[in-house]
């Protein structure tokens, strides 16, 4: 497999909405170049060239309900955190 560039997995990744849907719905596809999504449904196969595209479709097929996730920073988990006394009494 050849590397990939940054740019190229950052703009897959802004497909992950898409992509996950389709995994939990078991529909077939796979990475067109540049960034593309092929998705194999029905014998047929539909090209997605944007997530906003693939969203659309998903919600055309009846496989996504609802509006879109919206894009924002990643959620940051902090630890709580506790002073605890190494003292033995």
């Amino acid at each position: 497999m050849a590397a990939l560039s940054a740019a190229t997995l950052k703009r897959r990744k802004e497909f992950q909405e898409t992509t996950e849907e389709l995994r939990n719905k078991g529909i077939w596809y796979r990475w067109g170049y540049p960034t593309k999504l092929l998705i194999t449904k029905n014998g047929g196969l539909k090209i997605i060239h944007t997530p906003e595209e693939g969203l659309k479709q998903l919600r055309e097929w009846g496989l996504l309900t609802g509006s879109p996730k919206k894009a924002g920073p990643a959620e940051r988990l902090t630890p709580e955190w506790r002073q605890i006394s190494n003292k033995s009494t």
